[in-house]
């Protein structure tokens, strides 16, 4: 592959500068690498986001336009999305100047799940540019240049799967030839076990930071039953005390309110006792749905004995606690805040290491005026995975998980998918093995372990 373009999902941690000699090595014509940066903006928690200047170079005008396109986005979500979509182009027009087709691969269903809704619509390229933030003058129908220009598609994340099965269920198929290794028993036995312990390492550091211990937290993990939460219940069920009372989940293939695990599980927050998430002073996110809201915040600060609610993602971009970013942005852009009725004064302060000043977050502290004690709301990493604050997860483990999906990358690349399997989202494991050949399902009577 001579024209590769990486747009580098950043997390709250900084890249080493030898990442980035390595990466800034490689012919400027053959490989661009790109990534946004976020910049702290006083009126909304999320910020903005723009290029970072550490990557490649974009041409001035290049680089203007994706500017007035993030401009009006609010998440990182939308963001990545405004930001992928004109190198998408750029290379797509590359590719018919040279008669050639380009390959998607992505970890977190940032593009592909757009670009194949946007082609099963029927949309234009001007029409789905637009819809992105971008000015296009091109009329071509999108799905008949993207469908004569893309091999296919290629998702690493559950995240991606997840975007990528809504665009099947809402349209009966998905346009482009389109694979993921995302349930596959790699990712979802052996990877999951250490992406949870890679998130309980970094919360535990910065508890300790803070002079606090993990054993001690009344812990709530949101999206219990999913394979990074489980395996998040099952190390915590070993490091808390009293687990049966400190653990608590949500998830939402619990039916009501289910003890089965050994600590008490609800279909949805509000179905556990308003107790139980007053005594929380953790949480851990792995859903990537938004479950905790404004009022359950409001709550909290107006009815648990504890000072401090740390939040923490453990999976995804920010999704879990969207709500609460929309009720701080709302808190803070009011003439007076209050809580429960009464005035609050807001603070935001950055949490450091003692030692090395590092930033782990930011801290929001609420005081009543002596009305009530002083509380505050840590957001580690800024609400992004907190294990990518230290070392994500371990390379002896992610160069496994790597090699799954290049291979399937490869797979993809051969372009021979079979017909029947057109239109359908093609799983490791699932539907076809790590090289992309099919797995014959089990015939009628048989039994498989």
């Amino acid at each position: 592959c001579r024209d590769l373009t990486c747009l580098f999902v950043s997390y709250a941690g900084q890249p080493p500068s030898s990442y980035l000699d390595a990466v800034l090595d490689l012919p400027s014509e053959e490989f661009c690498a790109l990534s946004l940066v976020n910049v702290p903006q006083s009126e909304t928690v999320e910020g903005k986001y723009c290029f970072s200047q550490q990557y490649s170079q974009l041409d001035p005008d290049e680089e203007r336009e994706i500017s007035r396109a993030l401009e009006g986005q609010s998440s990182y979500l939308d963001a990545m999305r405004a930001a992928a979509v004109a190198p998408f182009l750029q290379q797509i027009a590359r590719a018919e100047a040279r008669d050639q087709r380009c390959l998607i691969i992505e970890d977190g269903g940032y593009l592909a799940p757009v670009l194949m809704d946007a082609m099963a619509r029927d949309l234009t390229v001007e029409e789905f540019a637009r819809d992105l933030g971008h000015t296009v003058a091109d009329a071509r129908p999108l799905a008949a240049l993207a469908k004569r220009r893309t091999i296919a598609a290629v998702e690493h994340t559950r995240n991606g799967f997840d975007r990528l099965e809504r665009v099947l269920s809402a349209h009966g198929h998905l346009p482009l030839p389109t694979y993921s290794i995302a349930i596959s028993h790699l990712k979802r036995s052996i990877e999951s076990r250490e992406v949870a312990a890679s998130v309980l390492s970094a919360v535990e550091s910065v508890l300790n930071a803070a002079g606090r211990v993990l054993s001690r937290r009344r812990c709530l993990v949101l999206g219990s039953r999913g394979a990074i939460g489980g395996e998040l219940c099952r190390h915590l069920r070993a490091r808390l005390d009293r687990p049966e009372r400190a653990l608590m989940g949500v998830d939402l293939k619990v039916t009501g309110v289910s003890a089965a695990s050994g600590f008490t599980e609800g279909h949805q927050l509000h179905d556990l006792p308003q107790t139980h998430w007053l005594d929380t002073d953790l949480v851990i996110g792995v859903t990537g749905e938004s479950v905790l809201r404004g009022e359950d915040i409001e709550a909290w600060l107006s009815g648990s004995d504890h000072r401090t609610l740390t939040l923490v993602s453990g999976s995804t971009k920010k999704v879990e606690f969207a709500a609460v970013m929309r009720w701080f942005d709302d808190l803070i852009q009011r003439d007076e805040a209050r809580i429960d009725g009464a005035p609050v004064t807001l603070q935001v302060q950055e949490v450091l290491d003692p030692r090395t000043a590092r930033a782990y977050g930011h801290r929001w502290v609420f005081e009543f005026g002596g009305k009530r004690p002083t509380k505050q709301i840590m957001t580690l990493a800024n609400l992004t995975p907190v294990n990518f604050l230290f070392y994500g997860v371990a390379t002896e483990i992610i160069d496994e998980v790597l090699a799954q999906l290049l291979s399937v990358s490869l797979a993809a690349a051969r372009d021979d998918v079979e017909p029947a399997m057109v239109g359908r989202l093609l799983a490791v494991d699932r539907d076809v093995d790590a090289e992309g050949e099919p797995i014959a399902a089990p015939s009628r009577g048989s039994t498989t372990n």
